[in-house]
């Protein structure tokens, strides 16, 4: 049995390529969404004037660099074989699927491997999932990605030598994971710092992060140059590593600047590189932002029917209501009994 493939970044990339995200959202889950990055639509920058952080320029940009998608002078991008016009269309157009680049990254990957001592020419890769419990929904997950990754294998090296185990682990399912006792652990996530992306970031990034999930990756050892901008719009280029450029975007004790209070704008855009290089590593991959499902009353109306982090829909205190009991029990009643909410 070998694990030590996945010390290869290029085979770290092909599993995540070979995932077609919508198709698993929505095979195992009930209304989640495909998902590229590690902010969904409920992460806010500015509250108060209802800013998202996933809809910012420098937020599009890092998912589209992540994902291989290439600028080109004309302010136009390159996403596979089409080209679109503008930021927005190109990064709506992203599924983060492609089977053939994931084919080819996987022999790339084992020749590596191959060369390097850390798999030999009989070896079988066999990498464990995990979860809590085996229920009907673990297994939806688990037996998407078996079939996403035994497709994977198909026409490579690793054909037939390839394959994935289902473990539980109760309560102790996250600290085992943290721990290495598997590599897959499917629909985890974090939740809080909805109003704070500087902090969340952290949770893929910052060592020093208890909850953190990819403890492997040691960010104090990988650099990169970047340039803020501050209040008075001076240009500063620094060369920091991303542990550092984390603890200096928050003001921590020990990092080598304090960015804490810096523009907005540059903040936002730091997250957004912080973002696109945990994107990269590939230790942390991203499938399906988790949304829920709630059957509405024709007998009321919410105040929106935009779900808000803070707000929800309003709740009772904003609710309306369309009918009066009696209004209502005719409208039953004209209706058979029986209301068609699939409408």
């Amino acid at each position: 049995m070998n694990k030590t493939i996945l010390l290869q970044p290029e085979f770290r990339k092909a599993l995540s390529l070979a995932i077609d995200r919508s198709a698993y959202a929505a095979a195992a889950t009930t209304s989640s969404l495909a998902g590229l990055g590690y902010f969904n639509s409920m992460h806010y920058y500015d509250v108060a004037n209802g800013g998202v952080y996933r809809d910012t320029d420098v937020a599009k940009r890092a998912l589209l660099r992540a994902y291989g998608a290439e600028e080109q002078t004309d302010g136009s991008w390159k996403v596979g074989d089409n080209t679109y016009a503008d930021l927005d269309s190109a990064e709506a157009a992203l599924t983060g699927y492609n089977l053939t680049l994931a084919r080819q990254l996987v022999t790339s990957a084992y020749e590596k491997a191959l060369a390097a001592g850390d798999i030999s020419a009989n070896d079988k890769v066999v990498l464990t999932f995990g979860t809590s419990d085996d229920t009907a929904a673990s297994r939806r997950h688990y037996n998407f990605l078996v079939d996403a990754w035994t497709t994977l294998m198909q026409g490579t090296p690793l054909e037939g030598r390839f394959s994935t185990e289902f473990t539980t682990h109760g309560d102790q399912w996250a600290n085992n994971f943290r721990s290495g006792q598997y590599e897959i652990a499917p629909a985890s996530g974090f939740s809080g710092g909805a109003w704070n992306p500087y902090y969340m970031i952290g949770a893929e990034v910052d060592t020093n992060e208890s909850i953190r999930y990819n403890h492997g990756w040691d960010t104090t050892k990988e650099s990169f140059e970047f340039t803020m901008t501050n209040a008075k719009g001076e240009k500063e280029t620094y060369t920091l590593s991303i542990q550092d450029w984390y603890d200096s975007l928050n003001g921590l004790d020990g990092a080598s600047y304090d960015f804490s209070l810096y523009p907005t704008e540059s903040r936002l855009a730091l997250v957004a590189e912080l973002e696109y290089y945990a994107l990269t590593s590939y230790w942390d991959i991203p499938t399906f932002y988790a949304f829920s499902a709630s059957l509405h009353s024709y007998k009321t109306e919410f105040a929106t029917y935009e779900y808000n982090t803070f707000l929800g829909y309003g709740d009772i205190r904003f609710m309306t209501y369309n009918y009066t009991d009696a209004e209502w029990t005719s409208y039953v009643s004209s209706q058979g009994g029986n209301l068609n909410y699939a409408k």
